[in-house]
Parts: structure tokens; C-alpha cells; sequence
């Protein structure tokens, strides 16, 4: 057993023995321990069983520490009715489309069986969301929400540095060192493009979360763990990701940081001075020359051959456009095996290389519709709370505003909308963001009543008086 196995263990049964004293504690520690879960040193089985490993055996723990401390804390469930309605349509749309592959195994057989389904499609993709359920159920203090806001950051800073431990940092010019990237989903267990849509919302999240401290010492932290996140961005080489980080920081600055938006310009030419593996990136495919001597753009490697897998991803969606053909419909309905065969790309067509698309395939327009009234509402809830003057309502805002807009802009070359390992960070966001929105509301009608109250008591001597006169 080496020492960062044993320091994994040891800090898993710490956080373990501490949730029976303060189950948030030990949630918030959970959190920051999934930025390790596919890391190559962490234990995948314990005793050989599927599914018993640190982070999940903690999960449990802290869920039963949850149901047995709840009631002393008198939580309730108090989200909105409209949020409710929300996220149980894109849990609706989730289940029908994990429903339709289970009930046709027939069109994966030799890929699926109903364990399997049940197991990675099912439980794997629900469990994901459950500490944001449990962050918003719990979050009911100042102090929680700087915990939960200090765990989201840890989180991204913590597979900040394993992309830099796991990555020279001269892969940022060296180009030869660049092509090493590669190996990172390896070690790391998340591909590159995966970890370019973790950095490219959780660089700007930090300089959001910033705004909830004035201490210098704490600022000067989050502006240099933003520029590790926008570095380790450079090595892993994902432009879907690069763009992303464009956006995220052009809407930013946009809705509040007014005076930062005049240095956009002089930064991104910067970068591309500085950064030259970068450039050379987004340069890919642009300038090439025909068999005429011609500057032509290739658009094969401009996509990375996206051009050639999403026509026949659309020509599938028209067959069934309203309701989709259910999860994993590339591999049932044939579209892996066909592009494999005929574009030599083997498991890498596994998927639409594109969430949106993805989602219309599996789910249909109905649930794309449904997922993304979810997301939109998301997205406007946090830039209101991101404009307000409140310093814990700008850092909860713009912290959830950066993450789901990175997410929202990357799933435009890659990933997919159903919760996986790279996304704990969103769902827990999703949690602290909803409960703000609580509180906000709260606030609100506090205001309003004392305010109607006010009213009140200056009508009441002049209804004296008229009663006296009469």
C-alpha cells in the first residue's frame, strides 16, 4: 500500500468518525475527496465487491448521519414549487431514457446486461446529484455557505494539481510536450476534454468566490489559483474548452466586472503570445493549402471530424425527434459500430462528441426542451443573484453562473447532460445556488411584510382621528 492510499484511507475514516458529530462537515469534506475518485491511487474496489470504494462507503455514511441528525436541526424540504417541477422533469426525462435501453437490451447485447444498466446508467448517474440535494437541505447558515463555497473551490483546484503534477508545465510552448496530454486520463482518470470543461467554469468561479472575502491575502490566493486553472486549461488542449473560457469570462464581465471587459482584447492576444501551444490549437486547420496552391479552412480538422460524425447523429434523430431512441442510442442504434467501421475511430465515436445533440438522440426534442428550461432558469437565477449588492449573494452567484456557463459552452464539442464524475462540482453548486434563491425570496417577503406593516401603523392615528371626528 503506498502513502497516498493509505492518507486517502485515513482521511476517508476521519471524515467518516467526524459525520456522526456534523454530517455537513464531513459532505463538504466528501466533496473535495471525489476530485480524487478516478485518480489512479484511488481504491476502485474494496474486498473485490463493484461499487465499494472510499467515496461511496463515506456517502452512506454521511446520508445516515443526515437522517438521524435532520431532526434535531428541523430541516425540512422548502424548495420552490417551480424548482421542484424543474428537476423532476429532468428527472423524468432521465428515467424514461434509461427505461427505453433497459427494456431493449436486445439492440446492446454483448455491451449490456440489466445488471450493468441498472448499476452505471442508473445508480452511477443518480448518486452524483445527491450532495447537492443534501447541500441544499442542509445549507441554512452563513457559515455552511462559505464551506460549501471553499469545498467547490477546493475541489477544482485539487484536479488543478493533478493536471500540473501529472503534466510539465513547458507542455504550455513545447508542442512535443504538449502531445503528452494524452496520458492524463490515465493518471487522472478524466479525459482531457472532460477537465478542460471542469477548468474552464472553475478558473472564473474562483475569481467569483473572491468577492466574498476583503481580505488581501485571500484575493491574491483566488487570482493565483485562477491562473493555475487557465494554465492547466492550456495543457489539456481542449478548444471546445478554450471557448468556454472565452465565454464565461465574456458574460462575467459583462454583467458585472464593467471595467475588466477593456482588457479582454489585450489578454487574449497575450495569451496567444505567451502560450503558443494554444495558438496553435485554435489555429488547426485554418490556412491549409489545396492541391491549387489555395489557403482553404479544413473543416475536418477544424471539428476533429465532427463534420463527419454529426450528420449521420442527425439523420438517426429525424427517425424518432420527439422522444429520442433512450440512452446509449449511438451503440443501439448502430451509429458506433457503422462510424467505427467507416471512419476508423473505434470507441471514440462511443458518443455525439456534441451534449446537445446527444441529449436530442437519447431524449428527443421533448427532453431537450426540458433540460434546457432547467439550465436557462439556472443561468438567469444566478446572474440576478450575481448583480446584487450582497458580497454572499455576488460570490454564490457568480461562482454558480461561471460553472454553468462553462458547462453550458464546452457541452457544444463534447460531454454529455446526464451527471457524471466530472460534474459533482455543478450538482453541488446547483444545491448552494437553489438554497440562495430561498433565502432571497425569504429576505423579499420579510421586506415586504415589514413594509405593508410600516403602512399600517401610519394609517392607524389618521383612522383614529376620522373615527374621533365622525
Amino acid at each position: 500500500m503506498s502513502i497516498r492510499v493509505a492518507l486517502l484511507i485515513a482521511v476517508t475514516l476521519a471524515l467518516i468518525v467526524y459525520s456522526w458529530r456534523d454530517w455537513f462537515t464531513s459532505l463538504c469534506g466528501l466533496v473535495v475527496l471525489l476530485a480524487f475518485i478516478e485518480h489512479s491511487d484511488m481504491p476502485r474496489k474494496i474486498a473485490g465487491i463493484q461499487g465499494v470504494n472510499l467515496p461511496n462507503i463515506l456517502l452512506l455514511f454521511v446520508l445516515a448521519s443526515w437522517l438521524i441528525q435532520r431532526h434535531g436541526e428541523k430541516l425540512r424540504w422548502d424548495m420552490p414549487r417551480y424548482l421542484n417541477y424543474l428537476m423532476l422533469g429532468y428527472l423524468l426525462v432521465f428515467l424514461v431514457a434509461t427505461g427505453r435501453l433497459l427494456f431493449d437490451l436486445e439492440s446492446v447485447s454483448g455491451y449490456y446486461t440489466a445488471t450493468r444498466v441498472v448499476c452505471e446508467r442508473l445508480i452511477n448517474t443518480v448518486k452524483w446529484v445527491i450532495p447537492g440535494l443534501l447541500i441544499y437541505h442542509g445549507c441554512r447558515t452563513g457559515r455552511r455557505v462559505k464551506m460549501v463555497l471553499v469545498a467547490i473551490c477546493l475541489f477544482h483546484v485539487a484536479i488543478g494539481l493533478q493536471v500540473v503534477l501529472n503534466m510539465p508545465i513547458s507542455g504550455l510552448w513545447d508542442v512535443e510536450v504538449f502531445q503528452m496530454r494524452m496520458r492524463l486520463a490515465g493518471e487522472i482518470g478524466l479525459t482531457p476534454a472532460l477537465l478542460g470543461k471542469v477548468f474552464a467554469g472553475g478558473a472564473w468561479a474562483l475569481l467569483a468566490a473572491a468577492a466574498l472575502t476583503r481580505q488581501k491575502r485571500y484575493r491574491v490566493a483566488a487570482f493565483g489559483a485562477f491562473a493555475m486553472l487557465s494554465g492547466t486549461l492550456g495543457l489539456v488542449g481542449s478548444r471546445s474548452a478554450y471557448f468556454a473560457w472565452v465565454v464565461v469570462g465574456g458574460v462575467m464581465c459583462l454583467l458585472r466586472w464593467h471595467k475588466q471587459l477593456m482588457l479582454a482584447p489585450i489578454a487574449v492576444v497575450l495569451l496567444f503570445a505567451v502560450l503558443p501551444t494554444v495558438s496553435q490549437r485554435m489555429g488547426i486547420g485554418f490556412g491549409e493549402t489545396d492541391f491549387s496552391g489555395r489557403s482553404v479552412s479544413n473543416m475536418h480538422l477544424i471539428t476533429s471530424g465532427r463534420n463527419v460524425i454529426w450528420p449521420h447523429v442527425i439523420d438517426k434523430i429525424s427517425e424518432a425527434p420527439v422522444l429520442g431512441h433512450g440512452r446509449d442510442a449511438m451503440r443501439s442504434t448502430g451509429l458506433t459500430e457503422m462510424l467505427s467501421r467507416n471512419v476508423g475511430e473505434g470507441e471514440a465515436v462511443g458518443h455525439a462528441h456534441n451534449a446537445y445533440l446527444n441529449l436530442v438522440l437519447e431524449a428527443g426534442v421533448a427532453g431537450l426542451v426540458v433540460v434546457m428550461l432547467f439550465y436557462a432558469t439556472l443561468v438567469v437565477l444566478a446572474a440576478r443573484l450575481f448583480r446584487q449588492q450582497d458580497p454572499m449573494y455576488v460570490a454564490v452567484g457568480g461562482v454558480a453562473l461561471a460553472i454553468l456557463m462553462g458547462h453550458l459552452a464546452a457541452c457544444i464539442g463534447s460531454q454529455s447532460f446526464w451527471p457524471a464524475e466530472g460534474d459533482i462540482g455543478i450538482w453541488c453548486m446547483i444545491g448552494l445556488l437553489l438554497r440562495m434563491v430561498k433565502v432571497e425570496s425569504e429576505v423579499l417577503n420579510l421586506r415586504r411584510m415589514q413594509q405593508q406593516a410600516i403602512r399600517t401603523w401610519r394609517c392607524q392615528p389618521a383612522l383614529g382621528r376620522m373615527v374621533t371626528n365622525g
